[in-house]
């Protein structure tokens, strides 16, 4: 059974519909937006003659940058403002195959390291990665990211690419000893 895009919008319904939008959650499944910059005038009594600003969004697999600029477009409905895209972007992140031998040796991999007592499942890593480079490639039809690491909680979402980011000290080394047991679990496929 393959993970369709109609499967992500029902579970992100349900996530709305159980008023779960916590922000982490909901940027799991659903396009984010960031201004991640924003250059305008350099007095506080004068309009400025231009506005720049370079918006961040991390596309969902059931939308498209084409569905993201349309949107954006939509919502500001004013033809003054000049969108464009500057990015070097990639399509969203494939959904890969849950129920491979990659996926398989992934979970392998995850219990050797954590323990059989773990709920294993498909996630999607929010994150820039190099994946985007082997995406539809014939030799890689399912890329799989994975963050190596184990979270005890949702405050250890907190301090991803924030002020004071870290992670426990033990969990670095089992990080390290997952990446070892994954390649040593590759000879397997």
């Amino acid at each position: 059974m393959q993970i369709s895009r109609g499967d992500l919008s029902k579970c992100t319904q349900g996530l709305e519909e159980g008023k779960s939008r916590q922000a982490r959650p909901y940027s799991v499944l659903n396009t984010t937006i960031a201004v991640t910059m924003f250059n305008a005038g350099v007095k506080d009594n004068v309009l400025p003659p231009a506005v720049t600003a370079v918006v961040n969004f991390r596309i969902a697999p059931e939308d498209s940058k084409e569905s993201v600029i349309a949107h954006v477009k939509k919502a500001i409905d004013d033809d003054r403002i000049e969108i464009k895209d500057i990015s070097a972007s990639t399509p969203p992140t494939n959904i890969a195959d849950p129920h491979g031998a990659g996926y398989k040796m992934l979970e392998k991999t995850i219990r050797q390291t954590w323990g059989n007592d773990l709920i294993v499942s498909p996630f999607f890593v929010v994150g820039g990665s190099d994946s985007k480079h082997f995406q539809a490639r014939p030799f890689a039809p399912n890329v799989y990211t994975i963050t190596g690491i184990q979270l005890d909680s949702t405050k250890e979402f907190a301090g991803f690419h924030g002020v004071n980011e870290r992670i426990l000290v033990d969990e670095y080394g089992k990080s390290i000893a997952f990446f070892y047991q994954l390649m040593d679990n590759l000879d397997d496929l």
